[in-house]
């Protein structure tokens, strides 16, 4: 993989790696090349149909398994909404996930929606992530949106207990600021 490229690598858990090497963006947009290693020495192209879905600038990828993963992409149709794309086949075919923004939208003067973070694993009993397997082949997830609001930057948390088949709001109104020390703090409703 040449130095040029902008490429992802995703560990699985039992073992070996997916990679997503990404074009160069042209007006935007790049195109997405996934490939597949059992050990890491040799790498095998997957055959996939994201850049048909829409091609737009990748800025993580994640698999949780040998078949399901997420690639999360910035800034598409004029920021209306988080990109999250998922895979069930190992990156053969993929299919957007909608997250349940509720008034978090464009016309309420959101804007600036990606995922900024993206994990998976267990959900401990008191609700805290996490590490691990739930229930053989389910893993939990938190999928962090940032947005901002009149220039205020915000996000939310989402959370999913099927593989990212759905995902529920964590946060309620309003939603969650970063703060210069690095935590989450509740802020007042922007409006």
């Amino acid at each position: 993989l040449g130095a040029d490229e902008k490429v992802f690598h995703s560990a699985l858990p039992e073992g070996g790696e997916v990679a997503m090497v990404c074009s160069a963006p042209a007006m935007g947009m790049e195109r997405h090349y996934f490939f597949s290693s059992g050990n890491g020495a040799a790498y095998t192209p997957i055959d996939s149909d994201l850049d048909e879905q829409y091609a737009r600038v990748a800025e993580n990828m994640l698999f949780v398994s040998r078949d399901v993963g997420f690639v999360t992409f910035r800034y598409e149709n004029a920021e209306t909404a988080p990109d999250l794309f998922r895979t069930a086949d190992g990156g053969k075919t993929w299919q957007r996930v909608t997250l349940p923004m509720g008034d978090i939208t464009t016309e309420n003067g959101y804007g600036g929606m990606h995922i900024t973070g993206l994990q998976f694993g267990d959900i401990s009993s008191n609700g805290v992530l996490f590490t691990g397997i739930l229930e053989e082949g389910i893993r939990c997830g938190i999928a962090e949106v940032s947005f901002t609001h009149n220039g205020t930057p915000l996000s939310s948390l989402f959370s999913t207990a099927d593989g990212g088949e759905s995902w529920m709001p964590v946060t309620s109104s309003p939603p969650m600021q970063h703060t210069d020390a690095g935590t989450v703090e509740r802020t007042a409703d922007p409006q």
